[in-house]
């Protein structure tokens, strides 16, 4: 049976033990990037006014594939006027 977690305290350690656990593995194969790491950014906005900046990398790992990663993906708040 499927179930939606409302409480805030498990929601909060749940997204801690990912972010810890994937931070370690994404550093993992960064470490062992055959390229120089590049960063870029992408702003987009919804026909709503809602705008979000993409923050990725991309890169070659060591068995010579192309690799990209979102890093972050803040939602704009400031006012565009």
């Amino acid at each position: 049976e499927d179930s939606l977690n409302t409480s805030w305290r498990t929601i909060v350690r749940y997204i801690k033990t990912n972010y810890e656990l994937y931070s370690k593995k994404f550093k993992g194969r960064l470490s062992v990037a055959l390229s120089p790491i590049h960063t870029s950014t992408d702003l987009w906005i919804s026909p709503h006014l809602h705008s979000l900046l993409a923050v990725y990398a991309q890169w070659v790992d060591e068995v010579y594939m192309f690799r990209k990663a979102l890093l972050s993906l803040p939602e704009c708040v400031e006012s565009r006027s």
